[in-house]
């Protein structure tokens, strides 16, 4: 019994000391992690305001909006139409 005991409480110290371990390294890791890849923001006109940039993104994707509003207006119920 106390060999079991012995056993259980070296391999739960193992385990927690491999966690803590793990956890140091991750942590070590993102602390000194230098962004890499591909730079997403460089490929996007950089605007100097949000509105700007809103009316750009309105602008650039103006007929798909269209669309989408015209799908979801004949969709949708007409208020004037009798219910059932």
């Amino acid at each position: 019994m106390a060999i079991t005991a012995l056993l259980y409480i070296s391999v739960s110290l193992l385990l927690i000391g491999g966690a803590a371990i793990f956890f140091i390294k991750a942590m070590q890791s993102l602390m000194h992690h230098e962004p890499r890849g591909i730079n997403l923001a460089s490929n996007y006109p950089q605007p100097t305001n949000t509105a700007q940039f809103a009316d750009e993104v309105i602008a650039a994707h103006r007929e798909e909006i269209v669309a989408m509003l015209e799908r979801q207006f004949r969709s949708s119920p007409s208020p004037d139409s009798p219910s059932s």
